[in-house]
C-alpha cells in the first residue's frame, strides 16, 4: 500500500508557480498514472505532457501547486484565461487524494480567476471522472453535457457574491 504524503497538519500551503518551476510541473504530470493522464489530457503519452508543459505561459496563466513535506508537487491547478473565461486543469497524485487538495486548489483557482476579472469559470471533464464532478458540485457549478464529456460552469459574478474570506495559505514563489 502506498503511504500518503504528509501535506500539512493544518491548512495546505498553496504556492503560485513561476517559470523556474517548469521541470517540477513536468515531473508531477509525468508521475500521474496512465489513467489519470488520459483523464487530464485525453490520452496518456509522454510527448503530449512534454509539449503541454513546454507551452505553459506562467505570466498569462495561473498555476498553483500543493507540495508534500519534501517539497514535491502533489497537486497542481492550471487556470488559463481565454476571453475572460477561466478553465481549470487539475491533477492530484494518487497518494495525496482524499485529503481535500482538489477542492482546496479548485477554490483557490476560482478565487484567482475572479480577482483577475474573469467572467466565468469552467471545468471540462470526462463523464467517468467522479472526483471532478464532486468538486464542481461543491463549488456550486452547473454541470451540462458536451458530447460524451461534461462541462461545469459558474459565472464569476456569482462566485464573487458568495465568496468566503480566502482561508487558503498562499506563499509567493521563492
Amino acid at each position: 500500500m502506498t503511504r500518503k504524503p504528509v501535506i500539512s497538519k493544518t491548512t495546505p500551503i498553496i504556492r503560485r508557480l513561476t517559470e523556474a518551476d517548469r521541470a517540477e510541473v513536468l515531473a508531477h504530470l509525468s508521475a500521474l498514472p496512465q489513467e489519470d493522464q488520459r483523464l487530464r489530457f485525453g490520452h496518456a503519452a509522454s510527448d503530449v505532457i512534454t509539449n503541454y508543459v513546454s507551452d505553459l505561459d506562467f505570466h498569462r496563466d495561473h498555476l498553483f501547486a500543493a507540495h508534500d513535506v519534501q517539497g514535491r508537487i502533489v497537486g497542481l491547478a492550471h487556470v488559463p484565461m481565454r476571453r475572460n473565461v477561466a478553465e481549470l486543469g487539475l491533477s492530484i497524485l494518487p497518494a495525496a487524494r482524499r485529503q481535500g487538495l482538489g477542492h482546496t486548489l479548485s477554490r483557490h483557482a476560482l478565487q484567482a480567476a475572479a480577482r483577475a476579472g474573469g467572467r466565468a469559470f469552467r471545468i471540462h471533464f470526462a463523464s467517468s471522472n467522479e472526483a471532478m464532478r464532486r468538486i464542481a458540485t461543491s463549488l456550486g457549478m452547473r454541470i451540462g453535457r458536451d458530447g460524451s464529456d461534461l462541462v461545469a460552469q459558474l459565472p464569476l459574478a456569482a462566485a464573487r457574491l458568495r465568496a468566503e474570506p480566502d482561508s487558503i495559505a498562499l506563499r509567493p514563489a521563492a
